[in-house]
Order: C-alpha cells, then structure tokens, then sequence
C-alpha cells in the first residue's frame, strides 16, 4: 500500500498567506480574518489555521495591534507558516481529528503540555517540531533561501 502526500492548493496557500500577512501586521481584524478564509482542501491550511487560532481573542472584534499585538516569538512562528505556505512543499505532519485527539488533548493538559510534545514526536520521529510546518530543517533552510517576499525588482 503506497501513502500518497497531501494535496498542494497553490492558489488557496497563497491567498491564505497574503491573508495571515495582513492580520498578523494589524492591517485587519480577526472577524475579517476568520471570514475571508480560503478553501480548505489543502490540509496546511487546515492545520496553519488551528495554529493560528491561539494567538487571538474570538469573543470580541480586534487587530493584533496594542493589548493583542503579537510578541516576537509570534511574529517568527507566523513568519513560519507564510514561509511555508509559499512554497511547494506538501504538509507531512501526522493528524488526529474528532474524538481521536481527545484522550492526548486531555494528558497534555494536566501534563502542562509534556505529553503533547512526547506524542508529537513519536508519531513523527524524523520531524523537527522547531521549524514546524516545516517537517526538517532542510525544508525550511531551502524555503528560505528562496523567500517569496523578499526577492527584490526584478527585470523583465
């Protein structure tokens, strides 16, 4: 049996990164941000999305300006993800849905998050959680060598 990669929606991945862009600079509101989100065929953004999701207040209507604004560590995690959602490279990390991640949800809470960071990494032994979504450190050196946004002119 052959494990096929999950698919890459281009269009959507960049739509979804210009979106996260413009929220994490305050430029728009997470109500807009919530509500121009792009098709979620492609599983990065699904998962993308849920990361996103901590690092905002849903109750009310805000920027992530002031009180909300997004810490260093943030900007470099969002970064991340806007790095990754540029490039071609297919989501590889495990999932859980539904009631499946329940129990491991659970002991990560009353273990303040060490069994989540334990179970992460034995279902995925050969990822490296620091540059997630990346799956290796390779995959993010190569995106970054390459960065979408800072190309510079260029000629035609």
């Amino acid at each position: 049996m052959t494990t096929s990669l999950p698919i890459v929606d281009a269009a959507s991945r960049k739509e979804f990164a210009a979106l996260l862009r413009h929220f994490a600079a305050g430029v728009i509101t997470n109500r807009e941000f919530e509500m121009r989100m792009p098709d979620w065929r492609d599983i990065a953004i699904r998962e993308i999305d849920s990361a996103v999701w901590p690092l905002y207040d849903d109750f009310h209507e805000h920027k992530l300006v002031g009180e909300y604004h997004v810490t260093p560590e943030g900007r470099e995690y969002i970064a991340r993800m806007i790095l990754f959602l540029r490039s071609d490279l297919p989501y590889r990390w495990p999932r859980e849905t539904g009631l499946a991640q329940l129990p491991a949800l659970l002991l990560s809470i009353l273990t303040l998050g060490r069994f989540g960071r334990w179970w992460f990494r034995h279902r995925a032994p050969e990822g490296d959680q620091s540059v997630w979504p990346f799956y290796t450190r390779a995959e993010y050196e190569g995106a970054l060598r390459n960065p979408p946004y800072l190309r510079g002119a260029q000629v035609i």
